[in-house]
């Protein structure tokens, strides 16, 4: 594994949803995820998977209640080390692969 980010807070709650059905746009519903208000969003979803997911809507309503994001698709493998002081995330891809970003400017 490449990245660990250290996830850290005041309380004793920290809460990571796993996106239902890869976060396809009917998958997470704004009253739901306001709900939840999770910490940390997982998503499960394959690079350049037919169907998009996850879909820029869902991915939006969870950052719209300050979630952060980890797409398997970029990151590849996620793992969470739960601790008592929080969670500590570690991405198997700390940057986004070459093949995968958009081509630079000059």
């Amino acid at each position: 594994m490449a990245r660990a980010d250290h996830y850290r807070n005041d309380t004793d709650r920290y809460r990571v949803v796993l996106a239902p059905h890869h976060g396809s746009k009917t998958s997470s519903s704004e009253p739901w995820v306001a709900r939840m208000a999770p910490n940390l969003a997982v998503v499960s979803a394959g690079y350049r998977h037919r169907f998009g997911h996850p879909h820029a809507d869902v991915v939006e309503r969870y950052q719209s209640v300050g979630s952060d994001i980890a797409n398997t698709a970029t990151s590849g493998a996620i793992r969470l080390v739960l601790e008592p002081g929080g969670v500590i995330t570690t991405k198997a891809r700390a940057a986004t692969p070459f093949w995968i970003r958009k081509p630079e400017t000059p």
